[in-house]
């Protein structure tokens, strides 16, 4: 019976044959196609009720895992050897300026696995991997591009925190080489002309807090880290070597003021950086207070804590600090004075 002819058989029934029609149909639909989103149960209440039926998107499947990381795996090593630049017969000329959709792709797949499937966590070291390739993008030309984040549309920032919003999700075990690695792409990367090694470790310090036993474990990895970095031969350029130091300085600094007041944070660092290279005269001294200074800027730490930590450790460690400490000085003192509601304790 098609619908017309039914709705036209219905139209002389009562109120009562009606009710008895609907309850003999009702019972006729199986259970699966009662309950659930779409389902009858949903669309009878949003008619009675005078609402539209939401309609939901269909979820897309997960996909094969093991297709997919042949596929990724493929690409890198040919990005890798430059067939997605130069002329050769493994990429051919009309697919290699396709490689942003491969990534864009890639990234929309690996990104369906729940977190209960078995390949959850492979599928992030793939996205982690991508990561790098692209950071390499940003030094080296693997791709026609001077950004390969900007011409995906993914913001470098944003890639890495979806690395880190997907492995720190609650439950996921940490594992030390895995933190390792996160570590590594944050100060150890290429980064593209939007953005910065230090916007990339507060991605990562961000996924820790207060009172959770991983950060002390994370501070401890960084330390390591800052040591090895510092003693490893391999690294000649200096800039370098001062840039991956200052940003695992600034990793530790904002991972201690997870676990103590930010004086005693400040203290803790201090510490640590003395012991690794010993602050010989007031020339390093001062050198390295202005240092730490500039990661209380990256960490938006409060204007009066930041004017008790400088007039403390000048006061204790006798420094005598150079014109862009005193400027910083000057400026969270005038910004205190202009807004003193937004202060917060030191201790704290």
């Amino acid at each position: 019976m098609k619908i017309d002819v039914l709705r036209k058989l219905l139209k002389s029934a009562d109120r009562e044959m009606l009710l008895k029609i609907v309850g003999e149909l009702y019972k006729h639909i199986p259970k699966a196609q009662k309950e659930g989103e779409g389902g009858m149960d949903l669309i009878i209440r949003s008619i009675v009720l005078g609402e539209e039926p939401r309609k939901t998107a269909p979820s897309e499947p997960v996909p094969d895992y093991d297709d997919l990381e042949d596929e990724i795996s493929t690409f890198i090593a040919n990005a890798e050897e430059g067939y997605y630049i130069a002329p050769n017969r493994v990429v051919p000329k009309a697919e290699r300026p396709k490689w942003r959709f491969k990534v864009m792709g890639f990234v929309k797949s690996l990104s369906r696995f729940p977190r209960e499937d078995r390949n959850y966590l492979p599928s992030i070291h793939w996205l982690k991997e991508l990561f790098l390739l692209l950071c390499q993008g940003c030094g080296t030309y693997i791709f026609r591009s001077d950004d390969p984040f900007r011409s995906i549309g993914i913001e470098q920032e944003k890639f890495f925190q979806l690395i880190c919003d997907r492995y720190f999700v609650r439950g996921c075990p940490y594992d030390h080489e895995q933190l390792k690695e996160l570590i590594g792409c944050a100060v150890s990367t290429d980064v593209g002309m939007d953005c910065c090694h230090e916007d990339l470790v507060l991605v990562l310090i961000n996924h820790f807090q207060k009172d959770d036993p991983h950060t002390s474990e994370m501070t401890k990895l960084a330390q390591e880290k800052f040591s090895s970095i510092r003693r490893n031969k391999l690294i000649k350029d200096r800039w370098e070597l001062a840039r991956n130091l200052r940003c695992l300085s600034l990793l530790i600094l904002g991972l201690e003021m997870l676990q103590h007041p930010a004086l005693e944070a400040f203290e803790n660092l201090w510490q640590f950086r003395t012991s690794q290279v010993p602050v010989k005269d007031a020339n390093s001294a001062t050198i390295l207070f202005s240092d730490m200074l500039n990661h209380l800027g990256w960490l938006h730490v409060p204007d009066d804590v930041c004017v008790k930590l400088y007039e403390t450790f000048c006061e204790e460690k006798k420094i005598k600090p150079d014109l862009s400490s005193v400027d910083f000085y000057q400026k969270k003192k005038a910004a205190l004075a202009a807004n003193p509601a937004t202060s917060a304790v030191a201790g704290d």
